[in-house]
């Protein structure tokens, strides 16, 4: 239907209330609005059968920087067990600044166990880009690979802008490095954002014009072992982050440092410990 609907040169699909396996990985095309009756009633899961070997999303993109390519009001529901098929991510994001998402809630199996292979759930990469609204994600109770992000935004200069996500991959155990993770990318936007667990908020990594405004409500025992909630790192230039507001991590250890800036060739600065909050970091112009 995703295909034909492109053809046809609307691109428009619609998903009516209900429940629809999926056995391989939906592409969706420069033109498609892939659009459900609503998160709660609109679900796209696995199929039984479909035993990945492999990291593979269950949606991704055509790479394509003029796409306006939309997806929304719909859940996708990734698998997670058995660990041997522990291989399913959800989006693979490679449409340009004039794509959307809405109303998409990503969730898996809720499980206790540690996950074992790496993961990046929700991926930008390519021509990846656009206004994304609410990106809530529940998808793992323990994130027990350090590799594994919620969201992962590597080699994309489009406009990137993020609004109200909320990143939760590893509210009881202290794996994964970073919910989300920005490198070697440039023009991104996240505009309020909150998250529970043990790993860091955000960590940028030689990017460049990245603001972050407001992260609120960052609870659970943070572990300090993985450093700060924030983190700029390499070759980061032109950094903007402002109302950093965690709170309920008075079990840390020692406290819990805000912002670290370890920039190549200069010394590394930390900022901010626990109580305090961040008002505004900001590294270049």
């Amino acid at each position: 239907a995703i295909d034909a609907a492109s053809s046809a040169g609307h691109g428009r699909v619609f998903l009516p209330r209900g429940v629809y396996h999926i056995s391989h990985t939906l592409t969706l095309h420069a033109n498609t609005v892939f659009m459900g009756a609503g998160p709660e009633l609109s679900k796209i899961a696995f199929h039984a059968n479909w035993n990945p070997t492999a990291e593979v999303p269950m949606i991704r993109t055509d790479d394509n920087a003029s796409a306006t390519t939309f997806l929304g009001f719909m859940s996708i529901y990734v698998r997670s067990d058995p660990l041997a098929s522990d291989f399913m991510t959800l989006l693979d994001w490679r449409a340009g600044k004039n794509s959307m998402m809405v109303g998409l809630v990503p969730d898996a199996q809720w499980k206790v166990a540690n996950d074992s292979q790496e993961k990046k759930f929700i991926r930008f990469s390519g021509s990846g880009g656009g206004r994304h609204y609410g990106l809530h994600g529940n998808v793992r109770k323990n994130a027990g690979n350090p590799g594994t992000r919620y969201i992962l935004i590597t080699g994309t200069s489009q406009p990137l802008s993020l609004y109200g996500q909320n990143a939760e991959i590893t509210k009881f155990g202290p794996a994964a490095q970073a919910n989300v993770e920005i490198i070697n990318s440039s023009n991104i936007r996240i505009y309020g954002m909150k998250r529970e667990g043990y790993s860091p908020s955000v960590i940028v990594k030689d990017s460049s014009n990245i603001a972050l405004y407001s992260s609120g409500a960052m609870s659970g025992v943070h572990s300090t072992s993985l450093g700060a909630f924030m983190q700029i790192l390499g070759n980061s230039n032109n950094i903007v982050m402002a109302n950093v507001n965690p709170r309920d991590v008075a079990n840390s250890p020692n406290g819990v440092t805000i912002l670290t800036e370890s920039i190549t060739g200069l010394p590394s600065v930390s900022v901010s410990p626990w109580p305090n909050m961040l008002s505004i970091y900001k590294r270049g112009e």
